[in-house]
């Protein structure tokens, strides 16, 4: 009697099954780089908040006040110059914003206070815009309109410039991350003792024995 021939690979059911189980560690691997809500965190009482923008807010007009101490601008009835300590601040915010807002779009899992503490109080009390009008109405007012033009130029340009720098740090940032996490090495499927390489090529499927055409009768014992 003529033994029925051995399955082929594709319809062998240990190899269907090795298939979705790649196709799943594949699908697990994909969904940790790409944006995700993930489980919901516990907002935070109006009262933390408050304290914690009032904190950022606080180092962040200390730090914006030591910074424009370091750069003093001349200003007389015949000379102004560039204010490039309240611009210094003002680009610097940006850029920390850009990149502060980046992350957290990345990474929605970030705890919940770093928002309020570093956006909103630290970087938002650093910049100084309201310094900028004022600055710009004494220059204009001192017979120098076109340095007072200048001056709102370079600082809309160089804002919008950092906040687009802070967020493609944060996107360079997030991707290092997510590269530097261990993969999964393999693993072996409960039926047939076959082996599944690891996520990032789940279409290599290698069987652990290799199915031939003989006959069914052979066991282990007689192969030894």
């Amino acid at each position: 009697m003529t033994p029925p021939p051995a399955p082929r690979r594709r319809d062998d059911p240990r190899m269907r099954t090795v298939e979705m189980e790649a196709l799943s560690l594949s699908a697990e691997e994909e969904d940790t780089e790409t944006l995700s809500s993930g489980p919901a965190l516990p907002a935070l009482s109006w009262q933390r908040t408050a304290l914690l923008i009032a904190a950022g807010g606080a180092v962040g007009g200390v730090l914006r006040e030591l910074i424009t101490l370091a750069m003093p601008t001349i200003s007389t009835p015949t000379l102004i110059e560039l204010p490039r300590g309240t611009l210094l601040v003002n680009v610097l915010g940006c850029v920390g914003l850009g990149l502060l807002t980046g992350l957290l779009e990345k990474r929605p899992d970030l705890p919940r206070w770093m928002r309020p503490l570093l956006g909103i109080g630290l970087l938002e009390g650093f910049t100084i815009y309201s310094g900028l009008v004022l600055e710009g109405s004494a220059m204009i007012g001192a017979g120098f309109p076109a340095l007072a033009f200048m001056y709102g130029a370079i600082t809309a340009f160089g804002a919008v410039f950092g906040v687009v720098l802070g967020i493609g740090l944060a996107s360079l940032i997030h991707r290092r991350t997510v590269r530097r996490r261990p993969r999964r090495t393999g693993s072996v499927a409960a039926t047939g003792g076959v082996s599944v390489m690891g996520a990032d090529t789940p279409a290599e499927v290698e069987p652990h024995r290799t199915l031939s055409s003989s006959t069914p009768s052979e066991t282990p014992e007689e192969e030894r």
